[in-house]
């Protein structure tokens, strides 16, 4: 029993699509980044600056990083489709990298680090704004208690 649809009618989904209009652009925006990142990974395939990211990526701090910051958000990141959790996966490499030279600061600024967390974290679609915000608060001070003997931080 299939239920067909007159030239008129549109599907509720496409409805919500055309009435608010962002899922389409966000999808052409995604599609763009996961371009540019397959782009970027044939450029840097055989380049000695490859080599170096690659060991940038393996550093000790920045695994700890990216376990704190992939903690508690596996069940959302496997809702969401592949492309954009390969988009995801990559701002939130580039999001410890960032917190990674943050830290190496003599002075580290926590509303730097909640500032990174929380944008990232705004690409999870339907995420309310309170739990984004208390799981960047969570994430930065986890983060902040990797700081070395020293480092001044400041609020």
């Amino acid at each position: 029993m299939a239920i067909e649809l007159s030239s008129q009618e549109v599907p509720v989904d496409k409805k919500v699509e055309q009435k608010e209009g962002f899922e389409p652009i966000l999808e052409k925006k995604l599609e763009s980044e996961a371009e540019t990142l397959k782009e970027t990974k044939k450029l840097n395939a055989g380049s000695p600056v490859g080599v170096v990211q690659d060991e940038i990526l393996h550093d000790e701090e920045l695994i700890e990083i990216k376990g704190i910051l992939s903690e508690d958000i596996l069940g959302l990141f496997k809702q969401m489709s592949s492309l954009r959790q390969q988009v995801f996966r990559r701002r939130g490499e580039d999001i410890a990298i960032k917190i990674k030279l943050t830290m190496q600061k003599t002075r580290v600024k926590a509303s730097d680090i909640f500032e990174l967390i929380k944008n990232w974290l705004k690409m999870i679609p339907r995420l309310s704004l309170y739990f984004l915000e208390q799981e960047a608060k969570i994430k930065t001070d986890k983060i902040l208690g990797l700081k070395k003997d020293g480092q001044a931080i400041e609020k």
